[in-house]
């Protein structure tokens, strides 16, 4: 996939982050496109479609925070950045739908390789 490919990939994890978030920006056409988790995750959506989705997100969280620790990021913070930069990106792709314009998608993604690699 666009997204996870790259994480599981060779490289370094700031190559491998950064696969991750080009495919983002291409997956999400710079945040043109609707956040999937929003529109799949509403109340009365099947079981069928959330339960796909709920493993979709922990696998990829799972998979940035493997990255991240990679680095040499403690396990339990690089779990917990995995789970933030989701809800970062997610919630970027949000509030640019909302407020039509992409900025916010673009400019959650111009920090997220640094920010998950910074030192704590």
């Amino acid at each position: 996939s666009l997204v996870l490919g790259g994480l599981d990939g060779d490289g370094t994890p700031r190559q491998k982050l950064t696969a991750m978030r080009d495919g983002l920006a291409l997956f999400y056409a710079d945040g043109e496109r609707s956040c999937l988790a929003d529109l799949f995750s509403v109340e009365g959506t099947p079981a069928t479609i959330r339960a796909p989705l709920a493993g979709g997100l922990k696998a990829w969280i799972a998979a940035v925070a493997r990255v991240v620790e990679e680095a040499g990021i403690d396990p339990a913070e690089a779990a917990r950045r995995g789970e933030d930069m989701v809800i970062r990106v997610e919630g970027a792709l949000v509030v640019s739908r909302a407020l039509g314009d992409t900025r916010p998608f673009s400019n959650v993604l111009a920090r997220l390789v640094d920010d998950l690699l910074a030192r704590a």
